[in-house]
């Protein structure tokens, strides 16, 4: 079968169709002029070919070793997830220099790190005849040999050739290839994987809150851990893999979504969970939340349970999408609210205020007796209260923010230095009420006493 590879051009489909061309090699990377579009790998099935997907940054990459590999593997696993490509699809990685016998055991190493991303069967090597002959099939699945630093030798282990350079063909310029043996890695027209349409607006909506956020743990689409057990991350309808849940649509849906909790934002992802919990229409398209060790539930209420998995999601949020959700693609305006929240406190009063609500709340007396830190006696509860609101103070802050935020939109004013003054009324009384509190307690009590009031 012939086909074609190119990077930067775009050839017409029809016209390469025409000259014989069955499937094109395209590219994950880096740069995004070069790299496969979701329009273009629709375009490219609609019109019937199968696609091969390679990975290239820079020509040398590879003699960096396991670590890199695993870098590159996990965003070529990201982006062919982006694409919807089922994880049957390989894809290469290209030792795209005269490799030397020196060069390959760092290359054999750096295949080791995406084979512990992608599992060996996902893994392909571009390079020439003899770095073919020596990573496959022990390093890599498959081989694409060029025919490059080859001096007219063929690898009998090649599943494809690039046997030809630089041609000019339906308006761009394409290197030639042909497919040497049956299967080659083609991702076939037709096996193309869907994600819930709540998915991409829920990255959207956390890309608009924290637009510095690390992706490196983020993804939808099962690798191969995940495909051997029952997984959200698995599609329905699709043969091989069991998903968690299935509809009566034959159309191959993921309904799951992780998201690395690394924000770089002032909003945490526990608030970003909290938000979601406690707004219906956002968690409802859910069925569950993995996060911090800890599981929420439709089934359970959504109460907050431990997670007893192996995996207890500390570096990212798990989602798990209800089938009925599968076309909900409304912005989910829970994740959107914590943005404006954080921008009122851009006020260069709101961090005077904050401190302010933070000692309103915290010299709320509670009741009296009990016990406090462990030490008996008579010592008034306040205190213990005191610790319990100091730990809500975040969520507490939100709540103001929320208001203030909500009298703006109504068409009201928030005067910052109105509610700080009222605030300050509200601490000078409070304050006199636990300096009585203390002399009621005597001496020893007053020993355990902190006043965070003025």
């Amino acid at each position: 079968m012939e086909g074609v590879d190119y990077s930067w051009g775009r050839p017409d489909l029809a016209t390469m169709w025409a000259l014989g061309a069955r499937f094109v090699c395209r590219y994950l990377a880096p740069l995004s002029g070069k790299v496969l579009s979701p329009s273009e790998r629709s375009a490219l099935h609609a019109a019937g070919f199968s696609i091969v997907l390679n990975w290239e940054n820079e020509a040398k990459d590879m003699l960096s070793g396991y670590g890199l590999g695993a870098t590159h593997a996990t965003e070529a696993l990201r982006q062919a997830e982006e694409l919807g490509a089922p994880i049957t699809v390989p894809i290469f990685f290209s030792v795209d220099f005269d490799a030397l016998p020196a060069d390959l055991e760092p290359v054999a190493r750096y295949l080791d790190g995406a084979a512990s991303i992608l599992g060996h069967g996902r893994v392909g090597v571009y390079g020439k005849a003899d770095v073919i002959d020596a990573l496959v099939p022990k390093y890599a699945t498959y081989g694409w040999q060029t025919y490059a630093w080859s001096y007219g030798r063929v690898s009998r282990k090649a599943h494809l050739l690039q046997y030809r350079n630089n041609v000019s063909m339906a308006g761009a310029t394409v290197d030639l290839d042909r497919s040497l043996q049956e299967p080659f890695g083609a991702w076939e027209p037709g096996m193309a994987w869907y994600k819930a349409s709540w998915i991409p607006a829920f990255f959207s909506a956390l890309d608009a809150i924290a637009p510095n956020r690390d992706r490196g743990t983020d993804g939808t689409i099962g690798d191969l851990a995940h495909s051997t057990g029952s997984s959200g991350h698995n599609p329905d309808d699709t043969p091989g893999v069991t998903a968690e849940r299935q509809d009566d649509d034959t159309r191959p849906e993921v309904r799951a979504a992780d998201a690395g909790t690394m924000l770089r934002s002032p909003v945490t992802m526990q608030q970003v969970v909290d938000a979601i919990l406690a707004y219906p229409p956002d968690r409802n398209r859910l069925i569950y939340i993995i996060y911090d060790g800890y599981i929420w539930s439709a089934t359970n209420g959504w109460k907050r349970a431990p997670y007893t998995g192996s995996d207890k999601h500390r570096t990212h949020v798990h989602l798990s999408g209800n089938p009925n959700s599968d076309l909900d693609d409304r912005p989910w305006q829970s994740i959107l609210n914590l943005g404006a929240d954080m921008a009122f406190m851009d006020d260069p009063n709101a961090a005077e205020l904050a401190w302010r609500v933070d000692a309103l709340f915290a010299a709320l007396p509670g009741t009296r007796g009990g016990t406090y830190a462990g030490k008996p006696g008579g010592v008034n509860q306040m205190f213990v209260r005191l610790v319990a609101l100091e730990n809500k103070l975040d969520g507490l802050i939100a709540a103001f923010t929320v208001l203030a935020t909500a009298i703006t939109d109504a068409g009201g004013d928030v005067d910052v230095a109105v509610l700080m003054a009222q605030i300050d009324e509200r601490l000078s009384i409070l304050a006199a009420e636990q300096r009585d509190a203390v002399a009621d307690l005597g001496e020893g009590g007053a020993a355990q006493v902190r006043a965070d009031a003025p």
